[in-house]
């Protein structure tokens, strides 16, 4: 049984969500409540599943980003996000990897649900392809600058693309798969992903090997090559040093799995 906590600031239209859930025999709605923490918050001692978020609320992103917090995890998943959404990049920033168009139906949102609380991504093309291709494009501004005295611009630019390409598909890992990539950078071996993550090693390198597929990376420092050196904000904010030296330090401290 899945247990759902939805969030909205409509009432119809969390009431209506409550009463088509609650019709189902593989979710049960802990509460439906408005979009302000005092609301929220006495709910989080039920340990949801998944949450419900309305994304049409101006404190949808905190919300989110207040949820991926918390000591247990907890999967959002974002209601009502259109192919033309204009913050799609900060709502999966705050950690959402989950998404329900507009346009969606009930078993969409079902899937959505399941997908969710399984731990895994679920994003419609149209998002998708918004999604990718606004993180795609604004790492080539940044990292790839036309220089007419470079010999090596192809090489560069195609480097740069790579770059592009490993920040895109990094907001479409999983929470789980996020964990695993950063301790994959710091060079923990499967067996010490394994153990800092209190997962069994199997599940590590299925979690690896799909890292390697989404990322088309063809090797683990490969995909720790891609992840590293377009996503230092992110990186940063994890803790997970990118000084070369203290990377040499930290691998030196390693065992191969």
């Amino acid at each position: 049984m899945i247990k759902i906590l939805i969030v909205s600031d409509i009432k119809i239209y969390r009431e209506g969500l409550r009463q088509i859930l609650s019709a189902k025999n593989s979710t049960e709605v802990i509460a439906a409540v408005s979009c302000s923490h005092d609301d929220i918050a006495p709910y989080y001692s039920h340990r949801p599943h998944v949450v419900l978020l309305d994304m049409t609320t101006s404190t949808s992103c905190e919300i989110a980003t207040e949820i991926s917090q918390l000591p247990t995890p907890v999967a959002v998943v974002a209601l009502g996000v259109g192919s033309d959404e204009p913050n799609i990049v900060s709502y999966a920033k705050a950690g959402i990897s989950c998404y329900v168009s507009r346009e969606a139906s009930v078993d969409e949102l079902m899937a959505a649900i399941k997908d969710a609380a399984q731990g895994e991504c679920h994003c419609p093309p149209e998002i998708a392809g918004v999604l990718l291709n606004t993180l795609r494009t604004a790492p080539l501004r940044e990292v790839y600058q036309p220089d007419p005295e470079n010999k090596n611009e192809a090489h560069v630019k195609h480097a740069a693309a790579s770059i592009a390409e490993g920040q895109a598909f990094y907001w479409c890992l999983t929470p789980r798969e996020r964990q695993v990539i950063g301790l994959l950078v710091e060079g923990q071996s499967n067996k010490q992903i394994s153990r800092t993550l209190c997962i069994e090693l199997s599940t590590v390198k299925n979690h690896v090997h799909n890292l390697l597929i989404k990322l088309k990376a063809k090797n683990r420092a490969h995909a720790a090559y891609l992840l590293q050196a377009s996503m230092a904000e992110i990186f940063d904010s994890a803790s997970i040093s990118r000084d070369p030296a203290d990377m040499q330090r930290r691998r030196s401290n390693t065992t191969p799995s």
